[in-house]
């Protein structure tokens, strides 16, 4: 089970940096210091009584993450992420904490001419490390990614195929001894992205449409078996500023539907979330506060 999680934060923790917001000097009046979300009860169609804090993030003056919190329905910790940085403000370090477990995750990250070349996974419960190592084409995109445990009993291989664009359009997953047991597929046209995802488990094949706007929002989202039969669709509004407002989720078999409501405020930042049930009644509404340092 340990090793089990492991694996993913450590996959998870990787991601997050393909998504490290950009550094670089920034007005006070924009440098965010600091967001943190409160989840409201509806009653009677509006939020009722104080909110719930849920999650709270906190910035360095680089813009970057330095501390996620998230918290249960107590207001209680219920994990921590810490981010550490060297001075080209490259992620080398990722500690997860746990408080109810005790369970600590570290994950370290090395690099060479820029690029990401290793990153390291241990926790203090078991002495289990393990290593994913990044391999890239002459574009320096990554061309294989391989998360391995010290004795291989944890072991995936990941291949990735891109076009003349530098898009992604095969992935393909191996195991220790060499089989295929997951591939994944992207076609792209003008307005319409295809994405084909295979496993080795019966049953696990999906099919993933995005549709497009002209500005390259993706309008819908369909979720299909192979045999292309919809297990789920999601429909999305923008704005005249091309943000995001509102969210339309069904899911045809269990008859199913929900909407997702946002709002705001002069900076493009989400204020508030409404969630809505199939009967377009809000149940429950998520408001978050953004703090920068040009406060005092």
């Amino acid at each position: 089970m340990e090793r089990r999680f492991l694996t993913a934060l450590l996959i998870t923790a990787t991601i997050f940096l393909w998504t490290i917001p950009a550094s670089g000097q920034a007005d006070a009046d924009t440098l965010l210091k600091s967001k943190t979300s409160y989840l409201f009860r509806v009653s009677e169609g509006s939020a009722s009584g104080n909110g719930v804090i849920i999650s709270k993030e906190i910035y360095n003056r680089n813009g970057l993450l330095e501390e996620f919190f998230k918290y249960n329905d107590n207001g209680d910790i219920k994990s921590e992420i810490v981010y550490h940085y060297n001075d080209l403000n490259q992620v080398t370090e990722c500690i997860t904490s746990v408080p109810a477990t005790g369970f600590t995750t570290t994950v370290k990250y090395q690099y060479n001419k820029g690029l990401l070349v290793r990153a390291l996974g241990t926790n203090n419960k078991r002495d289990t490390k393990i290593t994913m190592d990044y391999l890239y084409n002459e574009d320096k995109k990554v061309k294989e990614m391989i998360t391995r445990s010290e004795d291989n009993s944890i072991y995936k291989r990941i291949a990735s195929e891109y076009d003349e664009k530098g898009r992604k359009v095969r992935l393909m997953m191996y195991d220790a001894e060499g089989n295929l047991i997951g591939e994944e597929y992207t076609d792209y046209d003008i307005s319409t992205i295809k994405e084909k995802k295979l496993s080795a488990r019966e049953g696990f094949d999906q099919i993933i449409e995005k549709k497009l706007d002209e500005a390259g929002n993706i309008t819908r989202e369909n979720v299909l078996d192979i045999k292309e039969r919809l297990l789920s669709s999601k429909n999305n509004v923008y704005d005249e500023k091309g943000r995001l407002v509102e969210v339309h989720s069904n899911i045809p078999s269990a008859r199913m539907s929900s909407k997702i409501r946002n709002v705001y405020d002069e900076k493009d930042n989400i204020i508030e979330q409404v969630h809505y049930n199939k009967f377009d009644e809000p149940v429950k509404i998520v408001r978050t506060e953004y703090v920068y340092y040009s406060e005092k």
